[in-house]
């Protein structure tokens, strides 16, 4: 016979397992839905304002011009690599939490539950069901949690001035890019006119021949010139091509058939060459970034010197137990030290190894440094190079010119040959071509410039609202 107090008792047990084995699971597993579908988009949030980047984007019309203004803007926006770069940025960020967590304590809980069969027909079978809650924190740690959390925070900094370095990489590679283009541009006009004024002069020479008053020389040597002037117009056609394809790599927007304006002007007399090299000090990025490298390698050591010393742990755990009979609950206090007497020097090797990490983050500081002088010198250099031969191109320009007209004139009271006119007009195409690549080359050596000094994103001030900001110099 079943006593009715065993059922009834039974039953509550069952309840109560019931309760304890899917209500806690339950509570885990939604928490865990919870995030099972995030994506976790606000981790981008933080390197995207480091670069500039608010939504919504600025929109651009698709027979909208496009300036130096609209390309660095949307290079900044659109090109993966940065983004790419950022992400290292957002995951140091996430690893602080990982390391601040160390300070916190940790609770786990392994509910189980088991069922032990008795004699068959007696009744004897046997519920079991264990909740143990067990809570552990760190209370000394050889102060390597602490070391940790500071190198992090020099891991961040180092992180950060990473991103910005790229980021004026980037910028400068599409005002190459974008320059290149407006070159060949202009280059492709050039030629053009050209072309079609040695076409025009071709068909004058040939009318000359017929009625005796030119060589078949002067025909076959203006006819050479106008094909090597084709053949130019055709390359300079296909690299302003290539240049518009380079340009829609770097920013996400077709360029093929957009105008590309150009609206910046660098000053006509810049700072010597020790003040941007002070300025470079302050702002390179990639400067400040190995200095904090050094930081976080310096912190590194001591994380793996802290391994000398002794860790001590505090366990506590509750275990709550309810049977067919009764329902028990115990505490557990366990109080753990681990003293490293003897490691195999695996200890002094990662301390050693810590310090090497040192020297080398402190050689390529100095490196660095010497690297951002050069660059400043280099830079500095080139712009006023560029300046000096503008003016002397401006001059040969004229002089081609003035020389030309006077070929002409020359030619045609019979005083000068056709070779001598057809030099004279390959000379001023020459002179303007340079002319233009060299007015191109000191906008470019300006931006570089500020490259090289770390103040190219400042200088062209990467809008904070998501408009397209004006280039200053």
């Amino acid at each position: 016979m079943i006593d009715t107090t065993t059922i009834r008792y039974h039953g509550s047990l069952m309840k109560r397992v019931l309760c304890y084995s899917v209500f806690l699971p339950a509570v885990s597993l939604l928490l865990a839905g919870c995030n099972a579908g995030a994506t976790y988009d606000e981790d981008a949030r933080p390197y995207q304002e480091v670069l500039g980047i608010v939504e919504p984007g600025p929109t651009l019309a698709d027979d909208a011009p496009v300036s130096l203004r609209d390309v660095l803007n949307l290079t900044n926006r659109n090109n993966e690599a940065m983004a790419i770069e950022g992400e290292n940025f957002a995951q140091a960020l996430i690893d602080r939490q990982r390391r601040i967590a160390n300070f916190w304590p940790t609770l786990t809980l392994g509910p189980s539950y088991v069922r032990r069969s008795g004699d068959k027909g007696a009744g004897t079978g046997r519920d079991q069901f264990d909740l143990p809650a067990i809570g552990s924190i760190n209370i000394f740690n050889g102060y390597s949690d602490v070391a940790a959390l500071h190198a992090n925070a020099s891991t961040i900094d180092e992180r950060k001035a990473i991103l910005q370095d790229l980021q004026a990489s980037f910028l400068l590679d599409a005002a190459f890019v974008f320059y290149d283009a407006l070159r060949l541009e202009s280059s492709v006009r050039a030629l053009e006119n050209t072309a079609t004024l040695q076409e025009e002069r071709l068909r004058d020479i040939r009318t000359r021949e017929q009625n005796g008053l030119a060589k078949p020389l002067d025909v076959s040597q203006a006819d050479a010139q106008a094909a090597d002037t084709r053949g130019q117009l055709i390359a300079a056609r296909n690299n302003l091509r290539n240049a518009r394809t380079s340009l829609r790599l770097l920013t996400a927007v077709p360029m093929a058939r957009r105008t590309l304006i150009d609206d910046f002007n660098p000053p006509d007399v810049i700072e010597p060459v020790e003040a941007w090299q002070q300025r470079a000090v302050k702002n390179r990025h990639d400067l400040v970034a190995v200095g904090h490298a050094l930081e976080s390698a310096r912190r590194d050591v001591d994380v793996a010197f802290g391994q000398y010393y002794p860790s001590v742990t505090l366990n506590l755990e509750y275990v709550l137990s309810v049977d067919n009979t009764s329902t028990q609950n115990q505490w557990n206090a366990i109080l753990q030290a681990n003293v490293p007497v003897f490691t195999a020097g695996r200890i002094e090797a990662d301390v050693r190894t810590a310090w090497s990490l040192v020297r080398q983050a402190y050689q390529r500081s100095q490196f660095t440094g010497r690297q951002v002088v050069a660059d400043i010198e280099r830079t500095h250099q080139d712009y006023e190079s560029a300046v000096e031969l503008i003016v002397e191109l401006k001059r040969r320009v004229a002089a081609a010119d003035l020389a030309l007209r006077q070929a002409e004139a020359s030619f045609d009271v019979r005083l000068a040959t056709n070779l001598d006119r057809l030099v004279a007009q390959d000379e001023l195409l020459s002179a303007r071509l340079d002319l233009i690549t060299q007015e191109y080359a000191q906008k470019v050596a300006y931006l570089s410039l500020l490259r090289a000094a770390g103040v190219l994103q400042d200088q062209i001030q990467l809008p904070a609202n998501g408009a397209v900001p004006a280039v200053s110099p």
